[in-house]
């Protein structure tokens, strides 16, 4: 899955994978200017500690009610 970039600064991929009943997210960033350099540090300490919750709550959904 490919997000747009939330910034010019930023291009950034999400890569989910399921297997074996895992599921593992893989963040892709690229940061062409300082400002970019800058911004990611504060968001990817963020974006740790949201991520793992976003996926068990997927998993929960698609446990009680299958995927949508």
């Amino acid at each position: 899955m490919a997000l747009p970039p939330p910034r010019p600064q930023l291009a950034a991929n999400l890569i989910v994978r399921a297997a074996d009943g895992r599921v593992s997210l893989t963040t892709l960033l690229r940061h062409d200017r300082r400002l970019g350099r800058v911004v990611w540090p504060p968001l990817s300490a963020i974006h740790r500690r949201l991520a793992p919750g976003l996926l068990r709550g997927a998993a929960a959904r698609m446990t009680r009610g299958g995927v949508r």
